[in-house]
Order: structure tokens, then sequence, then C-alpha cells
């Protein structure tokens, strides 16, 4: 089976007036991405005036083909500022979280690594990536020297501007694939140019122990999570400070692959 590919999208976003040498950047490009932005941005506001970083806001899809190119939009602010931090809309950060720029490293990209998480509790969806990789090495063998066993989460990035070509996408056609970004990223990082980040900076929906990590975490992510009105009623509660376990309904026949997804989390963190 032949993959579709999506051609590289226009860069040209009009960019507000810098008035700090940081930035914090969200994408609301769709509709759903939107309502969720609309319950997590007041804490994003709060935290950029907590940091001293400019809020960017980029909307609009420019990339209705494969919307999830919209990211690579990122890189004309990573350009701009000193360091640019990326958000994806379905992130809360707590009004306790400590200043990110201050605590992680200058000079390389940052991110949490998933690879233990997803291997150690989603067999199907860890052979999907192990697969995704192996395609993204077929496509680009001369980047293969930077394979590793670390699966970059996009949900939460901090960019040096020194490194801002590092999130260039491709200059050719490439595949619609979920988390490609992710892959191409890692590919296109030497050793020396990127830190595995503090999970409390990124707590993912899909952790078996999501719910036992809750209370300590600065940033939780909701990744993974299904329906959307689901989604949106979590982000809400974690927003008002109720971290009590909410589990999502169960999944409907008529549903899709990806909206029938469930996290895996640990018997005695969810009872």
């Amino acid at each position: 089976m032949v993959e579709e590919l999506t051609c590289p999208i226009k860069i040209n976003d009009r960019l507000p007036t810098k008035r700090s040498d940081l930035a914090i950047c969200v994408i609301p490009a769709n509709t759903e991405a939107m309502d969720q932005l609309n319950v997590t941005r007041n804490n994003i506001l709060q935290y950029a005036k907590k940091c001293n970083a400019d809020y960017i806001e980029l909307t609009g899809d420019k990339a209705p083909e494969w919307p999830m190119s919209n990211k690579y939009r990122l890189k004309q602010v990573i350009e701009k500022y000193e360091h640019t931090l990326y958000l994806d809309c379905d992130i809360v950060i707590k009004q306790d979280a400590p200043n990110i720029y201050e605590n992680l490293a200058s000079d390389k990209i940052c991110f949490v690594d998933e690879w233990d998480i997803i291997k150690s509790s989603y067999n199907l969806l860890f052979k999907g990536l192990k697969a995704e990789r192996g395609k993204a090495l077929e496509e680009y063998p001369h980047l293969a020297k930077n394979n590793r066993d670390i699966q970059p989460n996009g949900g939460v990035m901090l960019f040096p501007k020194k490194l801002a070509d590092r999130y260039s996408q491709p200059l050719f056609p490439y595949p619609k694939r979920w988390c490609f970004d992710q892959d191409y990223l890692l590919l296109n990082l030497e050793d020396d140019e990127f830190e595995i980040i503090d999970w409390r900076y990124n707590l993912e929906f899909i952790d078996a122990d999501f719910w036992s990590k809750i209370d300590d975490a600065y940033f939780v992510h909701l990744n993974g999570s299904r329906p959307i009105s689901y989604r949106i009623g979590l982000l809400q509660r974690i927003v008002n400070k109720d971290y009590s376990v909410f589990k999502p309904p169960p999944p409907k026949p008529e549903d899709s692959y990806i909206e029938r997804f469930r996290p895996n989390w640990k018997e005695d963190n969810v009872n």
C-alpha cells in the first residue's frame, strides 16, 4: 500500500511585535484544537507572564491536506526568539509550575521521551511506532546514524534559536503520518543537540501511572484522550485543580480505530 504524501506548506504567518527574548507558541489550526485552547489558554497566558515570555497563537489551517503539518509553522517563531516553548493545545500548565526557561538546558532542544511509556503498555502502538521509524529511515537513509530508541513527544518542546533549522519541514513531499514530525526531528538531531527532560514538564495521558503522577506534574498533557467531549471535560477539571480520577466513557461500536483508543492505566491507580 502506497502512503499518501503531503506537500511542504508555505510558512508566512504575521508574527506579533517582539517584546521579549522568550516565547510560548500554540497553533490551534482547527476548531477542535481551538476548543481545547479555549480551556487551557488562561493558564498558558499566566505562565507566559510569569516567565516574561511573549505569547504567540498561530491560528488558521495552512495545511488542509494534512493538518499536522501546521506544526512546522513553529520554525518562524524559533528563528525570532532566543528560546521558544511549543505547546499542544491540550496541555494544562499548573499555576505552581517552575520557570522552564531557567531550569532546562539553554543550548539544546528539550523534550520528554515517551519510548518506554509506549513500549511497556501499548504493544500494538509500539509496533506501529517502530514501523513508522523504519519507514522514516528508508525515506532518509542518510540520517540513520541518528536513530535511537527514543521517541520525542512533540506536545512540549523547548527550542534554542540556534537550532531552529532542526525543526524544518522536508523540502519534498512527505508522508501523512501521525508522528512524522517527531521521527524526523529525532533523526536530524546530533547527540549533543537535545536533552530528555523530567516527565513533570509533560505528564502524558497515556502514561500507565497518569493518575498517581498528576499531583506532582507541572504540565498535564491529554494526548490520546477520546472522545473529544471527554478531553474537554477533563481539561476543565484539571484547570479547576480537580485531579480526582475521571475515566473516559467506553468506545462505541461505530467508532474509528483512533476514537476507540483508551489508555492502559494501572488498575491500582484508577480504583
